[in-house]
């Protein structure tokens, strides 16, 4: 193991401790997550991670709004994201390929937020486009 991927190692297990989690919801089905704001945090997102628990995913926050690119380099998580504009309203879904380097990008200009949750999640729950996430306060 090189340097670098033992430090992104270290650094996956410090901030799987240590990211804001909170509770939110989309069309009554309730979701942990945890929330990353930092470009670093963004940057690391859920590589390294061997599991997600069936009611998590992680909500990537941007403090624009802009066309958002997404990637699954050293992610082994089967995962469907979710592009999110400023009012928290679901605009793009997408299934993600693990361990995948090539962009994923959302057609939308308007993108603030995206979410990761476990493939299959939106689709089990007849989550679709223009659904809006709650978040607990």
């Amino acid at each position: 193991m090189t340097i670098r991927k033992l430090f992104l190692l270290l650094t996956a297990l410090f901030h799987s401790h240590f990211t804001d989690a909170i509770e939110a919801s989309l069309r009554g089905f309730v979701l942990d997550l945890e929330i990353v704001e930092s470009k670093e945090d963004r940057a690391l997102g859920l590589m390294y991670r061997s599991s997600l628990a069936t009611n998590s995913g992680m909500l990537f926050k941007w403090p624009e709004t802009s066309q958002k690119c997404m990637w699954m380099k050293n992610t082994s998580l089967d995962l469907s994201l979710a592009y999110l504009d400023e009012k928290l309203i679901i605009r793009e879904i997408h299934n993600l390929v693990p361990f995948s380097e090539e962009n994923v990008c959302s057609k939308s200009q308007n993108i603030r937020y995206a979410l990761e949750v476990n493939k299959g999640w939106f689709d089990e729950r007849e989550i679709k486009v223009f659904s809006k996430l709650s978040i607990s306060h």
